[in-house]
């Protein structure tokens, strides 16, 4: 018996140790992890057409070839039709980013101006001046970042084009997969673990479904919406405001005040037109879209949805604000279980 305890003991020892060592490992490469975490992503979101296909009759390989055949349709129609408008847009804001920057010192200039015809307090001119610089600072920096990331966008497209390939060995495997997780678990977890993995994986996958074609309708209707009212970079526009609207309350927001600058920069007008559009289409997403398509996905209240967004702005950024809302669903589901178990 103690013979068989010390092997237990050693078998834990062992299996810590070496899972101290693959996480330090990982934690080492992370850099090349991006393609594997979109792969497995990509598997994610295509697992439930293959076994939809595959349930009705077709091979697995099939069934996997079938989905990326339209899979590919699709991309080839963006890359055709709108990446080759998208980038035309960003050289043209390239050009004129000179330009755009005279008409911000412009600006502020006029506003010194203005604001020095008025006698005030030689602490509130100081004061005053000093706050415009920092303005114009910060969104120098903000422009900088801004640059920087859409090049560091164009630095890993190679590493992100392996991510396609390596998800179709893991759609191939995807059973194989779900089985070896599932015999990781001990037998007496293991049904309890199932049925929360089960849980999970619905509030997952609703989740997404629903957000990303919100995001998509809502990006097309804002693109089309510039477009009508003669706005420049209507195409970008809409993309920023479809992306940032994956981030539910904050997203729209955030999403239209580089449309309405960018409107600004064009005529005070066509602030107003452009306001209109977006107005208009977060009404449509409001009132019409969101609730057919997504309802209540997660149950979640939304004061628990904007502590988790402003928690994982706070934490990690942007990334922290776009996965809070599925992560606290996540917990929702955990915690809930739990409960019930415990009741």
């Amino acid at each position: 018996m103690e013979l068989f305890k010390s092997l237990k003991s050693l078998r834990i020892a062992i299996f810590s140790l070496v899972l101290i060592a693959l996480v330090a490992l990982l934690w080492r490469v992370r850099p090349i992890l991006t393609p594997f975490f979109l792969a497995f992503f990509i598997a994610y979101l295509l697992s439930p057409v293959v076994g939809f296909l595959y349930q009705r009759g077709m091979s697995r390989g099939i069934a996997i070839a079938v989905t990326y055949l339209v899979l590919a349709v699709i991309v080839t129609a963006l890359v055709v039709f709108v990446l080759p408008e998208m980038f035309r847009e960003l050289n043209r804001f390239a050009q004129s980013l000179p330009r755009y920057a005279g008409d911000v010192q412009a600006f502020f200039d006029g506003l010194q101006a203005n604001y020095k015809r008025v006698t005030l307090p030689a602490a509130v001119v100081k004061s005053i001046d000093a706050n415009l610089v920092r303005a114009e600072e910060w969104l120098g920096l903000k422009l900088q970042s801004i640059i920087a990331w859409i090049i560091s966008l164009v630095g890993v497209l190679p590493l992100l084009i392996l991510s396609p390939i390596l998800s179709v060995y893991i759609l191939y495997d995807w059973e194989r997969f779900k089985s070896g997780l599932k015999n990781a678990v001990p037998a007496d977890w293991r049904g309890n673990a199932i049925h929360l993995g089960q849980e999970i994986n619905l509030v997952i996958r609703r989740f997404l479904r629903g957000n990303l074609t919100v995001a998509a309708l809502v990006g097309i209707m804002t693109g089309v919406g510039m477009k009508a009212i003669g706005m420049d970079y209507a195409l970008l526009i809409g993309v920023i405001c479809g992306l940032f609207d994956l981030i539910p309350y904050f997203g729209p927001v955030i999403g239209a005040v580089p449309a309405l600058g960018l409107a600004l920069l064009k005529s005070p007008g066509m602030v107003l037109w452009a306001l209109a559009v977006i107005v208009i289409v977060q009404q449509l997403e409001s009132n019409i879209i969101q609730p057919k398509i997504m309802g209540d996905s997660l149950g979640l209240h939304p004061l628990v949805i904007v502590f988790a967004l402003l928690a994982g702005g706070d934490l990690f950024g942007f990334w922290g604000m776009l996965l809070a809302v599925p992560i606290a669903g996540v917990f929702r589901v955990v915690l809930s279980y739990i409960y019930l178990k415990l009741v």
